[in-house]
């Protein structure tokens, strides 16, 4: 007998032995309570170790829509928590993010690079302009940090693309601290 059909025969057992239903369920309380319904699964004479298989309909499909492409991750969905989306949460760490995103379009081959500090130009970019976002990344707020790494890291060309009335003054605010190419032009 297998894993899977081992383990179908005590949940079987289980749904129709009162006893053994509330024993399975007692192990919630126990301090090790995976522990303790392992060795529940024993005393009924289970050895074997556990088979898991995660599914999800229409991965590949949901995959093209998140961050892995641009990581290289082609062919499926990567489980990662509830929304299946990365968001750092320190300064550091997306500034960390936009370096990495950048690293791995160059190591891809990527000569032209679009920037967009958010989803509004990512959009724009693919839906009015009909632009390939195989060579995008987001910068957010950190403008100058993106143009100092893309500069740094050789590429020939990097069009951004921004909804510059809603936020020319905060650009303003963190190229004039950020961006030591554009004092240095």
């Amino acid at each position: 007998m297998n894993t899977v059909e081992m383990l179908d025969e005590l949940q079987n057992k289980a749904l129709h032995d009162e006893e053994l239903k509330n024993k399975f369920l007692k192990t919630k309380e126990e301090e090790d309570s995976l522990g303790a319904f392992c060795r529940v699964c024993r005393e009924l004479g289970y050895e074997g170790g556990l088979e898991a298989v995660i599914s999800v309909p229409e991965g590949e499909a949901l995959a093209a829509k998140t961050f892995n492409p641009r990581l290289g991750i082609l062919g499926g969905i990567s489980i990662l928590g509830t929304s299946g989306i990365v968001r750092p949460m320190s300064e550091a760490a997306l500034i960390d993010s936009l370096y990495l995103e950048q690293d791995i379009a160059k190591a891809a081959g990527v000569t032209d690079l679009l920037v967009t500090p958010g989803n509004y130009g990512e959009s724009f970019a693919r839906e009015v302009l009909g632009l390939n976002l195989d060579r995008w990344c987001m910068c957010s707020n950190y403008l100058g940090a993106a143009i100092d790494h893309a500069a740094g890291a050789g590429f020939r060309c990097m069009l951004l693309y921004s909804l510059w009335g809603k936020n020319a003054s905060e650009q303003a605010i963190q190229l004039g601290r950020e961006s030591e190419a554009l004092q240095k032009l």
